[in-house]
């Protein structure tokens, strides 16, 4: 003898109020996020961490440049227009950018924040060519409105990038440490 499952009145009011307090999140869900994607940038931050030791970048300059080439402007850009990734990798282009994260907080606003990168000797290569040297083994430009006072090193030779330039870096870097 097979057994027949009860169906009581309370495994149906069970159900049906399962139903509704599910399909009830699923639409607060939805038109919240589309509220949100209504919504409009309040304000835009721009903080360039060390930028009082270090001023090979210039703020206004920079700020400008990621701001007004991904047309953002407060309380006009809807905030389904912003591309945080596209941004950050458009702010490391910069050979002075090290760092650099952009977001959105609860209330609206654009938070852009870069870190420079240090330098850690200035080299001068053989052929008279000079470039600032970073932790990371990079050559970064001399910058036009900032000199900074750093550790000489003198007729570097200049080879392609390989494994014995990035030897010499190294050597340079430790060296100078």
């Amino acid at each position: 003898m097979e057994r027949k499952p009860k169906i009581t009145f309370r495994k149906v009011l069970r159900l049906l109020l399962t139903l509704i307090v599910s399909v009830g999140s699923v639409v607060a869900i939805l038109s919240a996020s589309k509220k949100q994607d209504s919504d409009h940038i309040k304000n835009v931050y721009f903080k360039i961490t060390n930028e009082e030791q270090y001023q090979f970048l210039d703020k206004k300059t920079i700020a400008h440049k990621l701001i007004s080439e991904n047309n953002i402007k407060a309380n006009i850009t809807p905030l389904h227009s912003i591309n945080a990734t596209a941004i950050e990798a458009m702010a490391l282009k910069d050979s002075w950018v090290g760092k650099a994260q952009v977001y959105l907080d609860n209330q609206h606003n654009l938070h852009i924040s870069l870190t420079q990168r240090i330098p850690v000797a200035r080299v001068f290569f053989e052929n008279g060519d000079s470039r600032y040297l970073d932790t990371s083994l990079r050559l970064l430009p001399i910058a036009s409105q900032f000199s900074y006072y750093t550790t000489v090193v003198t007729n570097l030779p200049q080879y392609n990038n390989d494994s014995s330039n990035k030897h010499i870096r190294a050597s340079v870097v430790a060296l100078v440490r």
